[in-house]
């Protein structure tokens, strides 16, 4: 990974997603915060709370997700995201 980060491709790449989280920084801190202040106590392990601060970020995002779970304390989210 970190020889394909020194091709040009690599560096343009590391440059624009350096540029996009200095951009949406305070965004990002918020949910970082959101997440760091919902509960997820180990044992026994429920994230419920941190499944749902991430379903309403993706949500504001304008991507749907989905939750599956096998134990519902322990819910995994998936999204699709286009690429480019």
């Amino acid at each position: 990974m970190s020889e394909w980060l020194q091709t040009e491709a690599g560096a343009q790449i590391a440059t624009e997603i350096a540029t996009s989280i200095e951009a949406r920084r305070g965004e990002l801190i918020a949910l970082l915060t959101d997440l760091v202040a919902a509960r997820s106590d180990n044992p026994p392990g429920d994230v419920t709370r941190s499944a749902a601060v991430l379903t309403a970020f993706l949500g504001r995002h304008g991507l749907a997700c989905e939750i599956v779970a096998r134990d519902p304390t322990k819910p995994n989210l998936v999204s699709t995201v286009s690429g480019r």
